[in-house]
């Protein structure tokens, strides 16, 4: 269970990666690129601690 677990996890991880790096690369040449990736990834932490049950943010945390 545990490895289907990290599994998923790190999925949805490398997923938010490929979108927020595809964002990063749209707005390369804007300024304030650094700090909207940095807001990017803010929502991704809270789109996975919202997608996975609350037993499972312990393992969230761990990531970061």
């Amino acid at each position: 269970m545990k490895k289907i677990d990290e599994h998923d996890l790190k999925k949805k991880l490398f997923s938010f990666l490929v979108i927020a790096n595809t964002v990063g690369n749209l707005i390369e040449n804007i300024e304030f690129s650094s700090s909207l990736f940095y807001l990017n990834f803010i929502i991704g932490i809270i789109y996975l601690q919202v997608s996975i049950k609350p037993k499972k943010w312990g393992m969230v945390y761990m990531f970061y």
